[in-house]
């Protein structure tokens, strides 16, 4: 008996059928086994298929013939999940040991959407809940209202007409406010994975520069990553629709609204860091943001009660992966962190390459 091992590439493209059989345990005599491997041999050479992957695909024997699965470890993934994990490279390889225990580990389709603190709310009061998402949907500007600096100089007035006159029920928007000042379930600790949507130029500086912290807007990977699963999702739920000045010229440096309109493709980091004081530590028009900062500590888009959190100095990052989700949804690795001894013994954390 043979365990059929699958890291897919564009796996979507191929038939239901052929998907369900691959991934089945194979019988009797490994005919049947190499009929499916030559139908997706035929898969690639009509160029849907990546060979370096299924150059991999043939079994994996345990050592012992019992032919069991080489990814024992792989965790259980989502049912809802709107991503993914494709468990290869963004150069299309085959993950080593050290690399897809990474993947494992911070892969985006282990999360699930019930396990959102949007769905722990949905289940104490879903009326309540719909009224708090239009409420901090509505204390800031509408999506793109920003992006060419509208609200840049005058945040102190715009926070007077949103609170005045854009929010019918001020009482609701200050018991939000209040709320993610105390409810427990937003407690960052230690042990807890958290998210930020990169650029690819960010994501290329932590290999190639060794970046090792992470400062600025981030999330729970728990509550992020089940609505972060492309560039348009990432761009309305996270409301990146923001105003980055360039100092030379003044306008919009943000890259993301053109990464949005050419459906590119986003990096994710998930990390594990210092999380000390970041619970209660959120944006506010006080400090340097300027809309769509909400104010209430949580994010501003239209569908989802998202908390966000505010690093505002650049912590330390113990370990942590780095993905590529495409448009689709495919989430492939980019880099993990792992230990770097030096010429004089001393080890520190960087981040490689899942490519090399």
């Amino acid at each position: 008996m043979f365990a059929v091992t699958i890291n897919w590439g564009y796996v979507g493209l191929l038939s239901k059928q052929l998907i369900q059989a691959a991934t089945e345990v194979a019988s009797g005599n490994g005919t049947t086994s190499q009929m499916l491997l030559e139908e997706l041999k035929d898969f690639q050479a009509r160029d849907i298929f990546n060979m370096q992957v299924i150059q991999k695909l043939p079994f994996v024997d345990s050592g012992d013939g019992t032919g069991e699965e080489e990814d024992s470890d792989r965790p259980e993934i989502a049912p809802d999940s709107k991503i993914h994990n494709l468990e290869m490279t963004v150069g299309g390889h085959v993950l080593d040991k050290q690399a897809k225990k990474a993947n494992n580990k911070y892969r985006g389709d282990i999360y699930p959407q019930s396990g959102t603190y949007h769905a722990k709310m949905e289940r104490k009061d879903g009326a309540l809940l719909k009224e708090y998402v239009r409420v901090n949907n509505k204390s800031t500007v509408k999506l793109n209202d920003n992006l060419e600096g509208k609200y840049k100089d005058n945040k102190a007035a715009f926070a007077t007409l949103v609170k005045n006159e854009d929010i019918d029920e001020p009482q609701l928007w200050s018991d939000l406010k209040n709320l993610r000042d105390t409810d427990n379930d937003l407690v960052v600790k230690n042990d807890t994975i958290m998210q930020k949507v990169i650029t690819k130029d960010t994501a290329m500086a932590f290999v190639k520069e060794s970046y090792d912290t992470v400062g600025g807007c981030v999330s729970k990977a728990c509550d992020a990553a089940p609505f972060v699963y492309n560039v348009e999702s990432a761009y309305d739920n996270l409301r990146l629709d923001y105003f980055q000045e360039n100092e030379k010229t003044g306008k919009n440096d943000n890259p993301y609204p053109k990464l949005k309109d050419e459906k590119k493709d986003i990096y994710v980091l998930r990390y594990l860091g210092d999380s000390t004081n970041l619970s209660r530590s959120y944006p506010d028009l006080a400090k340097k943001f300027i809309p769509p900062c909400t104010e209430t500590g949580f994010l501003g888009g239209d569908q989802y009660l998202i908390p966000e959190y505010f690093v505002p100095n650049r912590v330390q990052i113990y370990d942590g992966a780095i993905f590529c989700i495409d448009k689709d949804g495919n989430e492939m690795l980019f880099a993990y962190m792992v230990d770097e001894i030096a010429e004089d013994g001393s080890v520190k954390k960087v981040f490689k390459s899942a490519d090399k």
